[in-house]
């Protein structure tokens, strides 16, 4: 055999699975989810979500592989969600459609209508984009209606991490964690000056 033909076989050959996994790991997934995804099948769906959504290989590897699990428990195919809607549905959350924390509920109706897109999905779970003004106020009404409620430890920051849970309750996955925190970290901060 010639050594011209060797390395085009070679080159052509996928990436092996212990180096994948090597990868996986340098990107900070967990090593359950990095050994799963380095030897399932589909093993480059990971790699794409990341390339073509721009979706952070944490979120993405974490959701792949709890996500898959979780609609196996429910009796769902995870396989019948295919590679170009997990694809969709990162390019929509990256573009800031909707909140990270509703990845979960999406993918059950995902999985379960093969012809569902990602936009009908969204408009199905009551995730319609939130407004900024609407975020604010929002913000707004939680730090005033809840900001003086009594707690059995009234720390600064406990009374900050139960604001934000009344918060991303009503915001309800239509805008990311990061985002709220922003705004209502802001409000916080000038309520904290004025009072």
């Amino acid at each position: 055999i010639e050594e011209e033909r060797v390395g085009r076989i070679e080159a052509a050959l996928p990436e092996p699975p212990w180096e994948r996994e090597s990868r996986y790991r340098a990107w900070g997934l967990p090593p359950d989810v990095a050994d799963f995804l380095a030897f399932a099948p589909g093993a480059g769906l990971l790699d794409r979500i990341v390339s073509e959504a721009g979706a952070p290989p944490l979120l993405a590897g974490t959701a792949l592989v709890h996500g898959a699990k979780a609609l196996a428990r429910k009796g769902v195919d995870p396989k019948a969600l295919d590679a170009d809607r997990w694809v969709a549905l990162f390019r929509a959350c990256q573009a800031g459609r909707f909140g990270r924390e509703a990845i979960p509920k999406l993918l059950e109706p995902l999985a379960r209508d093969p012809d569902l897109a990602v936009e009908a999905a969204l408009d199905r779970a009551g995730l319609s984009p939130l407004a900024d003004a609407e975020l604010e106020r929002i913000v707004a009404e939680a730090v005033s209606a809840h900001g003086g409620d009594p707690m059995h430890t009234p720390t600064e920051e406990n009374r900050r991490k139960r604001l934000m849970g009344h918060v991303m309750e009503e915001v309800h996955g239509r805008r990311g964690g990061r985002e709220v925190w922003e705004v209502f970290k802001k409000r916080w901060e000038a309520e904290r000056r004025e009072g």
